[in-house]
């Protein structure tokens, strides 16, 4: 853990760092937690994504609050502004930036859930090279994606109750008509939170597949 100058002036903000043991210059990539806060398991992904060469930074917006029910994670979450979660990742990426052993033009960033959203309305805010989304709730109109700047990578359950069918259909609307390079996969049979291995959701074969998408998704546009 690391401190760096946030969305918030009062005082600076968290981010969890994992690089390469070995030495040299390697693409960023901004893990983007979910309403559970900075948990283990997003330190995990974190640390996998290190372990395929990149430096992972996993910044703490709930400033240390660690949530063991959905109804406490909303409860925190409506205590901050977007505007600072905003502010946690652009001084992030800064920091990210800054570190000498990171490519200051490859940057990237993924989230998960209320993540998977910040994840591409960073991208609408920031000019970075690649974000992806996994079962990102959208508060706002989809329209936001006339901003986004780089490549965009969605991934969905088909049975998640939280994201119909229609808006993903309506995002997907709405990136073909500002003409976006984007690629989004539905797995029919997964629900939210597919992805965490600590959730009762979670679906090995599909987080399987959604991992080496994630992967070959920032080869692409990282590591070109």
């Amino acid at each position: 853990m690391v401190e760096f100058a946030g969305g918030s002036r009062s005082r600076n903000s968290s981010v969890f760092i994992s690089r390469p043991i070995k030495k040299g210059m390697y693409p960023g990539i901004l893990v983007i937690q979910g309403i559970w806060g900075l948990a283990d398991q997003l330190k995990g992904v974190t640390a996998r994504l290190a372990r395929e060469g990149y430096v992972a930074a996993a910044p703490d917006l709930f400033d240390g609050e660690i949530v063991s029910s959905i109804e406490e994670g909303k409860k925190i979450k409506g205590n901050f502004k977007e505007q600072k979660f905003l502010g946690d990742l652009k001084g992030a990426i800064k920091y990210l930036k800054g570190l000498s052993y990171v490519k200051p033009d490859k940057i990237g960033a993924v989230g998960f859930c209320m993540g998977g959203y910040l994840s591409l309305l960073i991208a609408c805010h920031q000019k970075i090279s690649g974000c992806i989304s996994f079962y990102g709730d959208n508060p706002k109109p989809v329209a936001i994606v006339k901003s986004i700047s780089c490549p965009f990578l969605g991934l969905y359950g088909g049975k998640d109750p939280r994201i119909p069918e229609s808006s993903i259909k309506e995002l997907k609307g709405a990136l073909m008509k500002y003409r976006k390079n984007f690629d989004i996969r539905v797995y029919p049979e997964a629900a939210h939170s597919f992805f965490d291995e600590t959730s009762p959701n979670y679906r090995a074969g599909d987080a399987v597949d959604a991992w080496k998408r994630t992967l070959a998704f920032f080869s692409e546009h990282l590591k070109a």
